[in-house]
């Protein structure tokens, strides 16, 4: 009779063990979809709130390059640190289009800002202007096609028309 208590007794000690390990599994797992939810959910607010409109460009033959006008119409700041991961596209509409990356001190193949208009401490904050020269070392005409990829994977294009 005294053995029935004792075999009770490390059943419910096993199975008080099998069901811990398996709920801390659960803990450890729904923690992880949480935090992907959480980081998503994040990187999509920062999406919708990051616009960025290609207002005006042109040729401009003294820096062998082109000025183009980006205005900040979304609610996320740009700063200095996020410029050196944007990539600029530019080129002649449906045509090969070339690659251009920050460089502060411009440069062929490279772009930088000229001036901010309306930001601080030289970011560009909601509502302002940036003036960026894009070093083609070429004038692909009065109508070129200007595409600028964020580091958070958003791009933003404008088939852009300079006046005469």
């Amino acid at each position: 009779m005294s053995d029935v208590p004792i075999s009770h007794t490390i059943f419910l000690l096993v199975t008080i063990i099998l069901v811990s390990a398996v709920s801390s599994v659960v803990i450890v797992k729904t923690y992880q979809i949480m935090s992907s939810y959480s980081q998503n959910a994040e990187a999509i607010s920062q999406q919708l709130s990051t616009s960025l409109s290609i207002v005006y460009g042109y040729y401009n033959q003294t820096i062998n390059g082109y000025v183009i006008y980006v205005r900040d119409n979304g609610m996320e700041t740009l700063t200095q640190a996020s410029f050196s991961r944007i990539q600029i596209y530019l080129g002649s509409v449906n045509s090969t289009m070339g690659f251009y990356t920050y460089n502060p001190s411009g440069g062929l193949g490279y772009w930088n800002i000229y001036k901010i208009i309306g930001g601080n401490n030289n970011d560009m904050t909601p509502g302002s202007t940036a003036i960026i020269y894009v070093y083609t070392g070429a004038n692909y005409g009065k109508t070129i096609q200007v595409s600028i990829s964020l580091p958070n994977g958003q791009t933003f294009s404008n088939v852009v028309q300079s006046t005469p």
